[in-house]
């Protein structure tokens, strides 16, 4: 659920760069889109030693969330571009200080401390999300199920660090059950109803989050992009190469070679590659 875990905590704040990334680059390494950071016009080895003309105008925004990274790529002129990554910087951390298990002062995290059988006004993000979860929760019979908040972390794919030896699983079930979230019928309210349990929403946060960039750039007149956020992804339109987006996808066996074992080709859809 919380593949989080693989990564830090990473500072608030955006970084933004333009940079022209020319064919060759994304034809020949499209499998490794999400992570090139080449930021100069590479040698097509088939006009000995010419520089590349084929080149597309790339805008990537990037920061921390979530304990993990999160990216937006725009092809082309976006409107604005400064005061947009603003508008997906103050968003973001909106949904950091809502859902994040990395943040013991986020709202998630407020939550999980709150006493049994006391309602609790929640924000519109956050209630979203829940309710979300309990939708998906009963389709699929229970298989999802994000209070395994005290089970991600005692196997270190939280913040904390992986165990040396195996936790007491069948003691931690104990602290499962969506059942024990009750969504209030008319207020934006939750409580729980017997003490103990552990949300984490690292399963639904990371594509939530990427859904409201999504909607930012929609609104921002933006027809080309790419938006990821710890391997969750949204694409609209076509790539920087005039085709659909490349998408890397890491083998999990590569270790920090970071090897991709396939690349997938996204156009106005979306993928969580985890």
């Amino acid at each position: 659920m919380a593949d989080q875990g693989a990564h830090r905590p990473h500072a608030h704040g955006s970084r933004l760069t333009r940079r022209l990334l020319p064919w060759s680059v994304l034809a020949g390494g499209g499998l490794l889109l999400l992570w090139a950071t080449t930021p100069e016009r590479v040698r097509d080895p088939q006009h000995h030693g010419a520089a590349s003309t084929a080149a597309s105008d790339l805008t990537s925004v990037s920061g921390g969330i979530f304990g993990t990274t999160w990216t937006v790529k725009m092809v082309g002129e976006a409107p604005d571009v400064t005061s947009l990554s603003q508008d997906l910087d103050r968003r973001l951390q909106l949904l950091d200080g809502a859902l994040s298990t990395y943040r013991d002062d986020s709202e998630l995290m407020r939550l999980n401390r709150t006493r049994p059988g006391e309602w609790v006004e929640v924000s519109p993000e956050l209630h979203e999300v829940l309710a979300l979860s309990k939708r998906i929760h009963n389709a699929s019979d229970g298989a999802f199920d994000p209070t395994v908040g005290a089970l991600v972390r005692a196997w270190g794919f939280g913040p904390d660090a992986r165990p040396s030896v195996a936790p007491d699983v069948a003691g931690l079930m104990r602290t499962v059950g969506f059942d024990a979230l009750d969504l209030h019928p008319t207020k934006r309210a939750v409580r729980w109803s017997r003490a103990g349990i552990q949300l984490d929403l690292s399963a639904v946060a990371k594509g939530y989050a990427v859904d409201n960039l999504a909607a930012l750039l929609d609104a921002a007149g933006a027809s080309r992009y790419m938006v990821e956020i710890g391997g969750e992804i949204r694409v609209r339109g076509d790539g920087p190469a005039g085709t659909a987006w490349r998408i890397g996808v890491e083998s999990p066996q590569s270790g920090t070679a970071r090897k991709p074992a396939l690349a997938v080709a996204l156009r106005d859809a979306a993928m969580a590659t985890s």
